[in-house]
């Protein structure tokens, strides 16, 4: 039977630097989690958030090897997108996530998790 309201939150992510992946997904998983403790039934991440993973880079890349790293991280996101919104419970929107297909084009996807751990790209 379906609800008679719903709840949302929208996530105002700080792109503070990250170390590693993992802390990336920690941070995320913690935002998730306090949404998901106050009733919401989705939760809408940023746009371009995943592009604080460039940070986690040892050196300066270029625009090309930025894309090609987030183009690398892309099965990543998508499978952690996956995984948090059945462990919390909770739909995600998940922002955006800047990425090159498989025709070399770059795109700017949005990825979305169902609180059962289905997605799919929009």
């Amino acid at each position: 039977m379906a609800k008679d309201n719903i709840r949302a939150a929208a996530l105002q992510f700080g792109m503070r630097r990250v170390v590693s992946p993992e802390e990336f997904e920690e941070r995320l998983d913690y935002f998730t989690a306090t949404a998901a403790g106050y009733g919401a039934d989705f939760i809408l991440y940023p746009e371009l958030l995943t592009l604080c993973l460039l940070s986690a880079a040892e050196e300066k890349l270029s625009l090309a090897a930025g894309v090609k790293a987030l183009s690398d991280y892309t099965q990543r996101w998508q499978d952690f997108l996956g995984k948090l919104a059945a462990k919390h419970k909770i739909n995600i929107i998940g922002g955006s996530h800047l990425h090159q297909d498989a025709d070399g084009i770059v795109r700017n996807s949005c990825y979305i998790a169902l609180r059962d751990g289905n997605g799919r790209a929009g």
